[in-house]
């Protein structure tokens, strides 16, 4: 009897997903977005909350034409996107070489692990003052902070990638001659490329968060500090137009770096 359960239970397991299609995809994602903006309109035009610190949809989109049109919106956002394209783009020409150089190199590992660990501990948004002080509040300043926040993500994932390769791939590849480059290039890296763009993914979010500070902090430009200038003045369509700009710069972002991981990792793709 017992036998016979387990093998229905594998039976189960065998039968592929049934897959969803294209009209059922849009339908499970559209019908709750409607659902939502629906009910928030009404709530907006129940005035349930003052206007002076709630805005409906129909306001919201009033606000990003408008703030599109004279071109604030695109000034703004500029701004934001360049901040956190350098902070990122320099946190993984450092992060990714160094996460793979300590999960490589024992004696690095043994003398750095320590000053990164004290690093990833301290709140790095904590030190916009003093970067601000050095740098001014311009775009260095901002992108720097973008930097070291997410610098430690991609970093500490490069370096976990490296300590999980199989050791039986890398004594079997040795056995056949293979040079350090090539378990290099033909194991470690390819092991190592979807740990790269998780780290990416998740510094990448929390550099959006670096960036409101910056920005909050630094002030000049930006979706941050369109944000807060708004909220000052009771200007609620003009914050939520904020809000969902830097909602849906993250969305762009994490949907580029998965088309990124599809194409350097195809395989994976295949294992889901």
């Amino acid at each position: 009897m017992q036998a016979k359960a387990v093998r229905v239970l594998a039976r189960r397991r065998a039968r592929p997903c049934p897959e969803v299609s294209p009209v059922e995809r849009a339908l499970l994602i559209g019908a709750p977005l409607v659902v939502f903006l629906v009910g928030w309109e009404a709530i907006a035009r129940a005035q349930v909350v003052s206007t002076l610190f709630f805005a409906g949809p129909l306001d919201v989109v009033r606000t990003f034409s408008e703030l599109a049109a004279d071109g604030e919106l695109w000034y703004h956002l500029r701004a934001s996107v360049s901040e956190l394209v350098l902070g990122v783009a320099g946190a993984v020409v450092v992060g990714v070489p160094l996460g793979l150089a300590l999960g490589g190199v024992r004696p690095l590992e043994g003398v750095l692990a320590p000053y990164i660990a004290a690093a990833y501990a301290a709140p790095r948004v904590a030190f916009f003052p003093l970067i601000a002080l050095w740098f001014g509040t311009g775009l260095t300043s901002k992108a720097l902070l973008v930097f070291f926040t997410v610098l430690f993500p991609i970093l500490i994932n490069s370096w976990t990638a490296v300590k999980t390769v199989d050791p039986v791939l890398i004594r079997a590849a040795r056995s056949f001659g293979a040079s350090r480059l090539q378990l290099f290039t033909k194991i470690v890296l390819p092991h190592s490329l979807p740990f790269i763009v998780a780290g990416l993914r998740i510094g990448s979010g929390i550099g959006l968060l670096a960036v409101y500070v910056a920005e909050t902090y630094g002030g000049g430009a930006g979706l941050g500090y369109l944000i807060v200038s708004a909220g000052f003045a009771y200007q609620a369509a003009k914050v939520f137009v904020g809000v969902l700009g830097l909602a849906l710069l993250g969305i762009v972002l994490n949907q580029s770096l998965g088309y990124v991981e599809r194409r350097l990792a195809p395989w994976r793709a295949s294992l889901r």
